[in-house]
Protein backbone atom coordinates (compact mmCIF):
# COMPACT_ATOMS: atom_id res chain seq x y z
CA UNK A 1 0.00 0.00 0.00
CA UNK A 2 2.87 2.20 0.81
CA UNK A 3 4.35 1.91 -2.24
CA UNK A 4 0.81 2.58 -3.94
CA UNK A 5 0.69 5.36 -2.28
CA UNK A 6 4.32 7.17 -2.78
CA UNK A 7 3.92 5.99 -6.82
CA UNK A 8 0.22 8.26 -6.40
CA UNK A 9 1.71 10.80 -4.94
CA UNK A 10 5.06 11.70 -7.35
CA UNK A 11 2.73 10.96 -10.47
CA UNK A 12 0.58 14.21 -8.92
CA UNK A 13 3.43 15.87 -8.19
CA UNK A 14 4.74 15.58 -12.05
CA UNK A 15 0.91 16.33 -13.26
CA UNK A 16 0.78 19.54 -10.86
CA UNK A 17 4.45 20.20 -13.13
CA UNK A 18 3.10 19.96 -15.91
CA UNK A 19 4.64 16.77 -16.78
CA UNK A 20 1.77 14.69 -18.42
CA UNK A 21 3.92 11.77 -19.76
CA UNK A 22 5.94 11.21 -16.42
CA UNK A 23 1.97 11.54 -14.48
CA UNK A 24 0.94 9.45 -16.69
CA UNK A 25 3.35 6.71 -16.57
CA UNK A 26 3.20 7.06 -12.75
CA UNK A 27 -0.23 6.38 -12.46
CA UNK A 28 -0.16 3.29 -14.53
CA UNK A 29 2.43 1.96 -12.47
CA UNK A 30 -0.52 2.66 -9.80
CA UNK A 31 -2.83 0.12 -11.60
CA UNK A 32 0.09 -1.99 -12.63
CA UNK A 33 -0.22 -2.89 -8.63
CA UNK A 34 -3.84 -1.75 -7.76
CA UNK A 35 -5.66 -2.71 -11.44
CA UNK A 36 -8.88 -1.08 -9.77
CA UNK A 37 -7.30 2.02 -8.09
CA UNK A 38 -10.29 4.23 -8.94
CA UNK A 39 -8.45 7.30 -8.63
CA UNK A 40 -5.82 6.48 -10.82
CA UNK A 41 -8.26 5.67 -13.46
CA UNK A 42 -9.48 8.93 -12.71
CA UNK A 43 -6.09 10.97 -13.32
CA UNK A 44 -5.28 8.98 -16.03
CA UNK A 45 -8.58 10.43 -17.49
CA UNK A 46 -7.97 13.71 -16.94
CA UNK A 47 -4.04 13.60 -18.35
CA UNK A 48 -5.57 12.16 -21.12
CA UNK A 49 -7.96 15.17 -21.45
CA UNK A 50 -5.61 17.74 -20.80
CA UNK A 51 -3.48 16.12 -24.10
CA UNK A 52 -6.53 16.89 -26.41
CA UNK A 53 -7.40 12.53 -26.14
CA UNK A 54 -11.08 13.22 -25.23
CA UNK A 55 -12.51 9.64 -26.34
CA UNK A 56 -9.28 8.02 -23.84
CA UNK A 57 -10.12 10.64 -21.23
CA UNK A 58 -13.97 9.36 -21.25
CA UNK A 59 -12.82 5.97 -21.07
CA UNK A 60 -10.29 6.34 -17.91
CA UNK A 61 -13.42 8.61 -16.20
CA UNK A 62 -16.40 6.11 -17.17
CA UNK A 63 -14.01 3.27 -15.17
CA UNK A 64 -13.19 5.02 -12.19
CA UNK A 65 -17.23 5.70 -12.14
CA UNK A 66 -18.06 2.02 -12.18
CA UNK A 67 -14.84 1.09 -9.53
CA UNK A 68 -16.38 3.99 -7.33
CA UNK A 69 -19.84 5.49 -8.17
CA UNK A 70 -20.10 7.85 -4.73
CA UNK A 71 -16.83 10.14 -5.58
CA UNK A 72 -18.63 13.64 -6.76
CA UNK A 73 -15.26 15.00 -8.68
CA UNK A 74 -15.59 11.90 -11.49
CA UNK A 75 -18.89 12.75 -12.16
CA UNK A 76 -18.07 16.47 -12.47
CA UNK A 77 -15.13 15.49 -14.88
CA UNK A 78 -16.86 13.39 -16.60
CA UNK A 79 -19.69 15.88 -17.13
CA UNK A 80 -16.74 18.30 -18.51
CA UNK A 81 -15.64 15.30 -21.30
CA UNK A 82 -19.52 14.94 -22.39
CA UNK A 83 -19.43 18.86 -22.59
CA UNK A 84 -16.25 18.58 -24.74
CA UNK A 85 -17.57 15.78 -26.67
CA UNK A 86 -21.53 17.75 -27.74
CA UNK A 87 -22.49 15.15 -25.68
CA UNK A 88 -25.33 18.19 -23.65
CA UNK A 89 -27.61 15.56 -22.42
CA UNK A 90 -25.11 13.41 -20.69
CA UNK A 91 -23.14 16.28 -19.61
CA UNK A 92 -26.54 18.06 -17.69
CA UNK A 93 -26.70 14.23 -16.28
CA UNK A 94 -23.37 14.13 -14.99
CA UNK A 95 -23.27 17.08 -13.36
CA UNK A 96 -26.50 16.81 -11.68
CA UNK A 97 -25.14 12.86 -9.93
CA UNK A 98 -22.11 15.14 -9.12
CA UNK A 99 -24.14 17.56 -7.31
CA UNK A 100 -26.59 15.03 -6.33
CA UNK A 101 -23.58 13.23 -4.60
CA UNK A 102 -22.13 16.31 -3.23
CA UNK A 103 -23.74 19.62 -3.10
CA UNK A 104 -21.26 22.04 -1.92
CA UNK A 105 -18.93 22.20 -4.71
CA UNK A 106 -19.05 25.61 -6.01
CA UNK A 107 -17.19 25.13 -9.03
CA UNK A 108 -19.42 22.61 -10.29
CA UNK A 109 -22.13 24.90 -9.71
CA UNK A 110 -20.83 27.00 -11.63
CA UNK A 111 -19.61 24.78 -14.67
CA UNK A 112 -23.32 23.43 -14.52
CA UNK A 113 -24.52 26.82 -14.84
CA UNK A 114 -22.15 27.83 -17.49
CA UNK A 115 -23.59 24.97 -19.86
CA UNK A 116 -27.25 26.32 -19.15
CA UNK A 117 -26.25 29.61 -19.92
CA UNK A 118 -25.01 28.46 -23.62
CA UNK A 119 -28.27 26.67 -24.13
CA UNK A 120 -30.16 30.24 -23.34
CA UNK A 121 -31.73 28.65 -19.86
CA UNK A 122 -30.41 31.77 -18.31
CA UNK A 123 -32.95 31.48 -15.23
CA UNK A 124 -32.02 28.09 -14.34
CA UNK A 125 -27.78 29.13 -14.44
CA UNK A 126 -28.22 32.36 -12.43
CA UNK A 127 -29.99 29.98 -9.96
CA UNK A 128 -26.30 27.74 -10.05
CA UNK A 129 -24.21 31.05 -10.17
CA UNK A 130 -26.38 32.03 -6.67
CA UNK A 131 -25.61 28.40 -5.38
CA UNK A 132 -21.86 28.31 -6.32
CA UNK A 133 -21.92 32.07 -3.99
CA UNK A 134 -23.89 30.73 -1.25
CA UNK A 135 -21.08 27.95 -0.77
CA UNK A 136 -18.09 30.14 -1.67
CA UNK A 137 -18.85 34.23 -1.71
CA UNK A 138 -15.17 34.44 -2.67
CA UNK A 139 -15.19 32.54 -5.78
CA UNK A 140 -14.51 34.52 -8.51
CA UNK A 141 -15.58 32.43 -11.79
CA UNK A 142 -19.33 32.43 -10.11
CA UNK A 143 -19.34 36.30 -9.42
CA UNK A 144 -18.16 36.70 -13.13
CA UNK A 145 -20.69 34.11 -14.87
CA UNK A 146 -23.39 35.52 -12.57
CA UNK A 147 -22.78 39.10 -14.26
CA UNK A 148 -22.55 37.71 -17.30
CA UNK A 149 -25.79 36.31 -17.55
CA UNK A 150 -27.12 39.11 -15.67
CA UNK A 151 -26.20 41.39 -18.82
CA UNK A 152 -27.64 38.78 -21.05
CA UNK A 153 -30.80 39.38 -18.91
CA UNK A 154 -30.84 42.78 -19.57
CA UNK A 155 -29.51 43.53 -15.82
CA UNK A 156 -26.48 46.06 -16.89
CA UNK A 157 -26.12 47.75 -13.46
CA UNK A 158 -26.43 44.69 -11.24
CA UNK A 159 -23.90 42.57 -13.77
CA UNK A 160 -21.08 45.44 -13.94
CA UNK A 161 -21.38 45.35 -9.46
CA UNK A 162 -20.80 41.06 -10.23
CA UNK A 163 -18.08 41.63 -12.80
CA UNK A 164 -16.52 44.45 -10.25
CA UNK A 165 -16.89 42.25 -7.36
CA UNK A 166 -14.89 39.52 -9.80
CA UNK A 167 -12.08 41.28 -10.96
CA UNK A 168 -11.65 42.52 -7.20
CA UNK A 169 -11.32 38.81 -5.82
CA UNK A 170 -9.29 37.74 -9.38
CA UNK A 171 -7.34 40.52 -10.24
CA UNK A 172 -4.92 39.07 -12.56
CA UNK A 173 -7.71 37.29 -14.71
CA UNK A 174 -7.88 38.88 -18.28
CA UNK A 175 -11.17 37.82 -19.28
CA UNK A 176 -12.96 39.01 -16.40
CA UNK A 177 -11.27 42.19 -17.17
CA UNK A 178 -12.70 41.85 -20.65
CA UNK A 179 -16.08 41.04 -19.95
CA UNK A 180 -16.53 43.74 -17.11
CA UNK A 181 -15.08 45.99 -20.14
CA UNK A 182 -17.93 44.70 -22.75
CA UNK A 183 -20.36 45.37 -19.59
CA UNK A 184 -19.05 49.57 -19.49
CA UNK A 185 -18.89 49.34 -23.04
CA UNK A 186 -22.60 48.39 -23.77
CA UNK A 187 -23.09 51.49 -20.76
CA UNK A 188 -20.89 53.79 -23.06
CA UNK A 189 -18.83 54.11 -20.53
CA UNK A 190 -15.93 54.76 -22.48
CA UNK A 191 -13.26 55.31 -20.77
CA UNK A 192 -13.73 53.02 -17.88
CA UNK A 193 -13.86 49.98 -20.72
CA UNK A 194 -11.35 51.72 -22.23
CA UNK A 195 -9.11 51.13 -18.52
CA UNK A 196 -10.39 47.60 -18.83
CA UNK A 197 -9.25 46.76 -21.68
CA UNK A 198 -5.68 48.58 -21.15
CA UNK A 199 -5.48 45.86 -18.30
CA UNK A 200 -6.45 42.83 -20.43
CA UNK A 201 -3.87 43.71 -22.81
CA UNK A 202 -1.16 44.52 -19.83
CA UNK A 203 -2.06 40.71 -18.89
CA UNK A 204 -1.87 39.52 -22.44
CA UNK A 205 -0.42 41.68 -24.81
CA UNK A 206 -1.87 39.27 -27.54
CA UNK A 207 -5.08 39.29 -27.09
CA UNK A 208 -7.49 40.43 -29.95
CA UNK A 209 -10.76 40.33 -28.51
CA UNK A 210 -8.92 42.93 -26.35
CA UNK A 211 -7.32 45.37 -29.15
CA UNK A 212 -10.68 45.47 -31.22
CA UNK A 213 -12.71 46.08 -28.39
CA UNK A 214 -9.96 48.97 -27.05
CA UNK A 215 -10.22 51.00 -30.37
CA UNK A 216 -13.64 50.35 -31.05
CA UNK A 217 -14.11 52.64 -27.62
CA UNK A 218 -11.52 54.57 -28.60
CA UNK A 219 -13.42 55.67 -31.43
CA UNK A 220 -16.54 56.07 -29.88
CA UNK A 221 -15.20 58.46 -27.15
CA UNK A 222 -13.81 60.77 -29.72
CA UNK A 223 -16.93 60.81 -31.20
CA UNK A 224 -19.05 61.69 -28.10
Amino acid sequence: MTDIVETLQAGLAHHRAGRLPEAERDYRKVLEMHPRNAQAMHLLGLVAFQAGKIDLSLQFIEAAISVDAFHAPFWADLAEVYRALERTDDSIAAYRKALEVNPEMADTWTHYGSLLQTLGKLDEAVDCYRKALEIDPDYAGAHAFLGIAMQEQGEIEEAQRMLEQAVHLAPHNPEIYLQLGRCLHAQHKWLDAIACYQKVRRLEPDHVDAQRLYDEARAALAQS
